[in-house]
């Protein structure tokens, strides 16, 4: 009898925990507590190695946390370190963890993961360093002057960051991934607040007839285009006007230049696009890649002349379209282009992530292909990376001439020097025919009117850090 009775109060005692557990979890649930967001097209893996891509920068600016920020573009501050210092010669760095900080129940910052980060992470950014121990802080020593060497550590490519599996990596940030499809991936925050956000649903968008357009549950529409924002969200939602520093380009990846040549100066560009973006409205021309705002930037179009650029032997490209709102009139206007030019044009529809699949397992998935560069950061080489890095650039046939310039730019310490050439290397790509810049994308973007906290003008009005908003 005295079993059951002991039995009978430890029921009680664990009944009364669980009810204070969910009164705790749902006293810091108030409302909707879940960010929705559409993506066209979501990574197969979260990891840092491919940070500068759009959709993986947006999940990585919630999940990781770098080294360093500069949050308004002179000042560097640290949300992972206790206390760093550099000395005015930039040869020396002395750097103090925040040990407290957990990746995952596994995984701490601790000093001997900061030591093997720090190795690894400052290797890649020169090979002429060494590293002492002092207690748990590190001493960066540079042979020459390394001006760059923190600016370099604010990039998500090189923050701290833990592997869990084949696909998923944990960084230092609020959330962490606990789900990835091909349909959607959901983060959860490791701790739970009230009034803010603790679950971000990343959705992948297929067009501008897509369902999820109708879920009211989507809280930010912005990284599709404006004509495709619905109506109910203009209307209850908060608008910023916005001109954004992103680049809409139609690459050019065919290794023959006579039928880049032929496509560069035969494609309307305003007609394009209008036929691409049906409803698109208030664009800005621009006459390479890089967006107004970005030193190099050219307004106005392309300068463009179709005459006598007919193809007169055969030739064939695949255009590759991932909306599901266009094809009928861009497969009028790819016939349009073939007849200007004499190259068999052919509309190929994809799914985004498809088109990404095939792009990691087969070369010359397409030859002609509408992208958006962003300024993921606010440098030049954001808009050039995509078409001349190492990894899976846009364009797969060689540009030896661009492709130095762009080693010389990149390991440049002189920010004179590295604009000059990105200035060469952006008119080059044109004069290759490789890309014809369509327009800068510009329009309102809009957040759910209960933030609190939501300035205008701030750097994560294009890629909000989510762990920040409250209502």
């Amino acid at each position: 009898m005295r079993a059951f009775n002991k039995a009978k109060v430890k029921t009680v005692c664990w009944g009364g925990v669980f009810v204070i557990a969910l009164l705790y979890y749902r006293s810091i649930e108030p409302g909707n507590s879940k960010w929705g967001v559409l993506f066209p097209g979501l990574p197969e893996k979260i990891t840092i190695a491919k940070a500068s891509h759009n959709t993986l920068f947006y999940i990585l600016k919630q999940t990781h946390e770098p080294l360093f920020r500069k949050d308004d573009g002179d000042n560097f501050t640290s949300r992972v370190l206790l206390s760093w210092s550099r000395s005015v010669d930039s040869k020396t760095y002395d750097f103090c963890p925040n040990q407290e900080l957990k990746f995952n129940d596994r995984d701490r910052f601790d000093e001997d993961y900061f030591f093997k980060y720090i190795s690894s992470a400052t290797a890649v950014y020169s090979p002429e360093f060494s590293l002492s121990r002092n207690a748990v802080c590190l001493k960066v020593r540079f042979k020459n002057t390394a001006k760059s060497y923190l600016d370099f550590l604010t990039l998500y490519e090189n923050a701290p960051t833990s592997v869990v599996s084949p696909q998923i990596e944990d960084g230092l940030g609020p959330f962490r991934v606990t789900l990835l499809s091909k349909s959607r991936i959901v983060l959860l925050r490791k701790r739970p607040v009230k009034n803010g956000y603790n679950t971000i649903v990343v959705h992948d968008y297929k067009g501008g007839k897509d369902e999820l357009l109708k879920d009211q549950g989507i809280s930010d529409f912005n990284r599709i285009q404006t004509a495709d924002v619905p109506t109910w969200a203009k209307m209850k939602y908060r608008g910023f006007d916005n001109i954004r520093l992103k680049s809409v380009i139609l690459v050019i990846n065919h290794p023959d230049k006579q039928v880049r040549d032929a496509i560069y100066n035969c494609v309307d560009v305003a007609v394009f696009r209008r036929t691409y973006f049906p409803g698109l409205v208030g664009e800005h021309d621009i006459q390479n890649i890089f967006p107004l705002g970005v030193p190099g930037a050219l307004a106005g179009r392309p300068d463009q002349s179709c005459g006598g650029k007919v193809i007169k032997r055969r030739a064939k490209v695949e255009l590759a379209n991932l909306r599901d709102d266009n094809q009928k009139e861009l497969e009028i206007y790819a016939k349009e282009i073939s007849t200007r030019t004499g190259i068999d044009v052919k509309v190929i529809n994809y799914v985004p992530t498809e088109l990404t699949v095939l792009r990691g397992k087969k070369a010359w998935a397409y030859n002609l292909l509408v992208m958006a560069a962003d300024a993921v950061r606010p440098e030049q080489d954001a808009f050039i990376s995509p078409f001349l890095r190492k990894k899976k650039p846009f364009i797969e046939y060689p540009l030896p001439a661009l492709w130095a310039m762009y080693k010389e730019m990149i390991s440049s310490e002189d920010p004179v020097k590295k604009a000059v050439l990105a200035e060469k290397i952006a008119n080059g790509l044109t004069k290759e025919f490789a890309v014809i810049p369509l327009f800068q994308a510009t329009g309102r973007m809009y957040y759910p009117e209960n933030i609190k906290n939501l300035e205008a003008g701030k750097g994560f009005l294009e890629y909000p850090e989510v762990a920040d908003f409250r209502w």
